[in-house]
């Protein structure tokens, strides 16, 4: 990893020696601490066989330090525009070595004015993140943290007149988890999507409504590898056996926004229905989800604060669980806040803290399907170079 790091900002460094005549850019790097509860996302008690383990026994708890750059190039070439990008970041837990992660991402976008009030956007992404683990708490698929996933969106945009916009994107996903010993997860995505808003204006407020419908087909592809282990010491090995499977999830989703910003305040309000169906071809993985939420962000004279609150209400009408085998549901609480305050002309310094809580109707205490809380509090500063 690090010295794919040190290639990648030898890369950049040279692109903005070649690209330094002829596009506007822009350079980040910031530095971070905090402290992380639960990082592996357990539940709080684990019963088994012979002993039973409680929070002490099963939470991974523990500060960090991490860090990021990042360079944003654009371009304007009269009807149309070119962006690059790329960002590197990551996080050393020097308490729990297993739980650093490091992450690179590198995008590009290219859009374009074809007609009147019409426009089209081509923006492919590339994203890698390793961190070690498996997250147990997708008890249906189990993913390792670590995976690679590229994206391909295509965006058509009409302008409809009077601040009112349709907005389409349709494209290709492909997620890759890393591999285990014992097995190789993967899916390929087509999805399309259509989002449609309004602009309100008056003498004191401008109000903003969104509604986006989104259809996605995963295809998944998992492989279960088996290596005979040879009958004698010195015996060559057996050649591995490859056992596949593949499901296929369908997501439906519906997410309604309104939001208003009064005119002499520095002050924006967001509320949000959200609504998401999963169909599994398998049908005991589909579930229904609806999730109302609210966001907010308020610039003071000098302090910048911004955060978030939803409720995640997840049921999953043919997977039964617990001693009673009820219905499974999940309910979560998700939180998060940030506070920011420039240092000087190009540095901030910020504090944002994050919380999830996930209720489970499972009152097995196993480890699949259960409850969790996690949490994280972090202060940085940034700079813009």
């Amino acid at each position: 990893m690090r010295r794919r790091t040190i290639a990648i900002a030898i890369l950049l460094a040279l692109t903005s020696i070649q690209l330094n005549a002829q596009w506007e850019r822009q350079f980040r790097a910031g530095l971070n601490a905090g402290h992380e509860w639960n990082i592996f996302l357990n539940p709080s008690v684990i019963r088994g066989a012979e002993e039973t383990l409680f929070r002490s026994d099963l939470w991974v708890n523990a500060p960090y330090q991490g860090g990021f750059v990042s360079a944003d190039f654009n371009r304007d070439l009269g009807k149309s525009r070119w962006k690059i990008g790329a960002y590197l970041s990551g996080a050393n837990y020097n308490l729990r070595v297993n739980a650093n992660r490091h992450s690179f991402r590198l995008n590009t976008s290219y859009r374009v004015k074809y007609a009147s009030r019409k426009y089209f956007e081509v923006a492919p992404e590339l994203y890698r993140i390793k961190r070690v683990g498996i997250n147990d708490q997708d008890a249906i698929l189990s993913t390792p943290f670590s995976y690679f996933r590229f994206t391909l969106p295509v965006k058509f945009d009409f302008y409809l007149r009077n601040k009112a916009w349709l907005k389409t994107t349709s494209g290709y996903l492909y997620r890759s988890y890393d591999r285990t010993n014992a097995r190789q997860l993967s899916y390929h995505a087509g999805f399309i999507e259509a989002g449609l808003s309004k602009k309100w204006k008056s003498d004191k407020n401008e109000t903003k409504l969104t509604y986006t419908n989104r259809v996605e087909v995963r295809l998944y592809k998992n492989l279960e590898f088996f290596l005979d282990e040879p009958d004698e010491p010195g015996d060559p090995a057996e050649p591995e056996e490859v056992e596949e499977s593949s499901r296929v999830w369908t997501y439906l989703s519906n997410d309604l926004e309104y939001s208003i910003k009064p005119l002499h305040q520095n002050f924006k309000l967001t509320v949000g229905l959200y609504t998401t169906i999963r169909l599994d071809s398998e049908e005991e993985n589909s579930y229904k989800e609806l999730a109302p939420g609210i966001r907010t962000e308020w610039k003071l004279s000098r302090w910048t604060l911004s955060g978030n609150l939803s409720y995640v209400y997840r049921n999953f009408s043919e997977r039964e669980v617990g001693e009673e085998e009820v219905p499974l549901q999940y309910k979560y609480i998700r939180g998060y806040v940030k506070a920011s305050v420039p240092l000087g002309e190009k540095t901030n310094f910020y504090i944002k803290s994050n919380v999830v809580n996930r209720a489970s109707s499972n009152d097995l205490l196993t480890r699949g399907f259960r409850e969790y809380f996690n949490s994280r509090i972090e202060m940085g500063i940034t700079l813009r170079l």
